[in-house]
């Protein structure tokens, strides 16, 4: 019986150590890649070599560089060509990151991830803001930056304190991607370095449970006002997908405070009560870190509203828009709730979109624009609005002459038919440009200037069907202005200290006073040296 056990035992012992060396086996034959460089980085309009070594598998595969994050203008482009176990990358002049896609005997394996940067301008780490994420999210993303932007996918060296809280996917990262594995509650301190530089940060693990994803601020409303005795609470609420966000909590922080402290106070539940005049910035914290921030302005209500115009134009091309800027009374040192109605949306309607009013042509006619203060109706302004369709002008209304003086510019003002037409000067040219030059134009002025004594023509088109012509005549000698000292003439009395641009105003002569006593006021800008002879 004892022998019978005994074979029974060894042969239980074979059967075992079969079964595990079999485990080994199809474990050992799980086929694997491994890069020189992983992840890969390289330099903005680069090429970059990586080799590969690949266990237990016959065939390996792989997709074209697909970009995910672009930090400068230029787009970043990844372009990858295959030498037998060496690839070589290639990225144009743009940054940021990227991944491949790699397939191992036909079977997604994983990725490579490639990143592309400029530090040719050196670069600074910028701070990290403190991170907690619950245990059970598994893995971590913190995205960190630099400035500039295109070095944000530089290689750092990753340190974390604690290992056993969390751990780095690997000891050398991109500064603009670092990756954790979240291993058990507490907190750690992070830290990445390069070169001389480093920025640390604490990552706090939470304990698994139902914690807000983020802070809804109801009707999206980041800006509030309120006068100095009133009271408020500010309208958060966590949002989870759980629902109940039962094991986390809101606290509520000033930021910034433009009288540097007392202008609201603060209550822990998020009530705030006004104080003074003034404005503050609020932050909201869970236990995830800030959420989200709102402004709340302190003042007492506006007297008036008014607006520089009267009438405001719009068509529907889009060449004439309404962009009304109002004058509050008494003046407010931030944006003032406003809310606009129209009398005729059929012609012009207004929207309010993110607390802006949103002008659009409806159709032809005219429409009284209410802007009324949001916290009490009763005080408002108002101004015209005209709507009118667009079409190209078939006149061109100009002075039919206008004279000028060498080296000073002259105003040609300019009126279309049919009224507010879409007017765009499509030509003007100057017959003798040895004469007058055309200095600037604008959308009903055109400014000219006066080279030598002569006469010339100002040809004006606009749209297919509309043009002019104006006659200007140079003469010599200056404008008779008291401002102005014409050559040979001789001239005394007060001059205006806001008399700036001489060398466009005046002509000197030989001879005292007047001239001279303003060519002693800007010495330093015409080099008065002393008694001398002005010319």
């Amino acid at each position: 019986m004892n022998s019978l056990l005994k074979r029974f035992f060894a042969v239980l012992f074979t059967f075992i150590l079969l079964i595990g060396s079999s485990f080994t086996a199809i474990k050992a034959a799980e086929p694997s890649i491994t890069f020189t460089d992983d992840p890969l980085f390289m330099y903005s309009g680069s090429t970059q070599t990586v080799r590969f070594t690949v266990e237990n598998a016959t065939e390996v595969t792989f997709d074209d560089p697909a970009v995910y994050g672009d930090v400068t203008d230029t787009d970043l482009e990844l372009t990858m060509k295959r030498h037998g176990n060496t690839l070589a990358i290639t990225a144009n002049e743009g940054a940021g990151y990227g991944y491949m896609n790699v397939y191992l005997d036909g079977s997604y394996y994983g990725e490579l991830m490639i990143c592309v940067y400029d530090d040719s301008d050196g670069f600074e780490l910028l701070d990290i803001e403190d991170v907690a994420v619950p245990v059970n999210y598994g893995n971590l993303a913190v995205y960190a930056s630099t400035e500039p932007l295109k070095a944000s996918y530089v290689p750092v060296v990753v340190k974390v304190e604690s290992n056993a809280i969390a751990k780095p996917k690997s000891l050398r990262m991109p500064a603009g991607l670092l990756e954790f594995e979240l291993r058990k509650p507490g907190t750690t301190k992070v830290t990445i370095s390069s070169g001389s530089q480093s920025k640390s940060f604490n990552l706090t693990v939470l304990p698994e449970g139902d914690y807000a994803q983020y802070v809804d601020l109801e009707g999206e409303a980041y800006t509030f006002y309120i006068k100095p005795g009133e009271s408020f609470k500010i309208p958060a609420k966590m949002v989870s997908s759980e629902g109940t966000c039962k094991d986390d909590v809101m606290t509520f922080k000033i930021e910034h405070d433009s009288n540097e402290s007392g202008t609201v106070t603060l209550s822990s539940d998020g009530t705030v009560k006004g104080n003074k005049i003034g404005s503050v910035d609020i932050a909201i914290y869970t236990k995830r870190g800030r959420q989200a921030g709102v402004t709340v302005n302190v003042a007492e209500a506006p007297t008036s509203i008014s607006f520089p115009e009267d009438t405001y134009y719009i068509n529907q091309n889009g060449d004439w828009i309404i962009e009304p800027y109002p004058d509050i009374e008494p003046f407010m040192p931030f944006e003032v709730p406003i809310v606009y109605t129209s009398s005729n949306p059929k012609a012009v309607d207004v929207k309010m979109v993110e607390n802006y009013p949103l002008f659009t042509y409806v159709g032809p006619g005219e429409a009284t624009i209410r802007a009324a203060y949001k916290a009490d109706p009763k005080i408002y302004g108002e101004f015209k609005a005209v709507a009118f369709e667009a079409a190209d002008p078939t006149k061109i209304s100009a002075p039919a002459s206008i004279t000028l003086y060498p080296d000073f510019n002259g105003e040609i003002p300019l009126e279309f038919t049919p009224f507010k037409s879409f007017h765009e000067i499509t030509d003007m040219s100057i017959a003798d440009t040895s004469i007058a030059y055309i200095v600037g134009a604008g959308n009903d002025w055109i400014f000219v200037g006066g080279l030598k004594p002569g006469k010339t023509t100002l040809t004006i088109k606009a749209g297919p069907k509309a043009s002019t012509k104006v006659a200007i005549e140079v003469k010599s000698g200056m404008p008779a202005s008291e401002n102005c000292i014409n050559a040979g003439e001789s001239k005394s009395g007060s001059y205006s200290s806001e008399l700036t641009e001489l060398t466009d105003s005046f002509r000197f002569v030989k001879g005292k006073g007047y001239a001279l006593d303003i060519y002693k006021m800007f010495e330093d800008d015409l080099g008065y040296d002393g008694d001398k002879d002005l010319i």
